[in-house]
């Protein structure tokens, strides 16, 4: 079965919660200070935050809303695709922001914290994965960044592969 965890460090409050009967399983089963059974919100907010601008919500557009400061930053449509700053979601990931003045509002930051990393180690990457089982499942193409060696600078490689069930080889650098 699924389970929630709710993890409060501070103090927390979701409105009253109501026992429920056996024959009403929408409102939370509570025994002292152990919840169990389902908690129905009925398409309200899941209200994080003692001001009331952070919050979840699922309301009636199938779709899951996380708001911060009142305004939503994370939305997980009907089709399961997310998007990060856009309600107008067209990929499995969207991110929108604004990246006048150099704001970088649109970047993906891959971290590696290998603090003694030498030439030729990889510092990240994305990876295009095939399901297709005629060409042998796996790994069809990347594109991966290198350190070039000491002083932390890096290259980015483009590697493909005749199919996806053989082997990535460099194509470019």
């Amino acid at each position: 079965s699924d389970v929630i965890e709710i993890i409060v460090y501070d103090v927390f409050s979701v409105g009253n919660f109501y026992s429920r009967t056996d024959s009403d399983s929408r409102y939370a089963l509570t025994t002292g200070a152990t919840m169990s059974g389902a908690l129905d919100l009925n398409g309200q907010e899941l209200i994080l935050d003692a001001d009331a601008d952070t919050s979840i919500t699922a309301d009636t557009d199938d779709q899951i809303d996380f708001k911060i400061g009142g305004s939503d930053k994370v939305i997980i449509n009907s089709s399961g695709n997310v998007g990060i700053g856009t309600s107008s979601i067209n990929r499995k990931l969207e991110i929108s922001g604004d990246n006048n003045s150099g704001a970088k509002a649109n970047y993906i930051r891959i971290t590696d914290t290998d603090t003694t990393a030498t030439a030729n180690n990889q510092i990240g990457g994305i990876e295009f994965f095939s399901s297709d089982a005629s060409g042998g499942a796996g790994i069809s193409a990347s594109i991966e960044t290198i350190y070039a060696g000491s002083g932390g600078g890096g290259e980015i490689t483009f590697n493909t592969n005749a199919s996806s069930g053989g082997t990535l080889t460099e194509a470019m650098r």
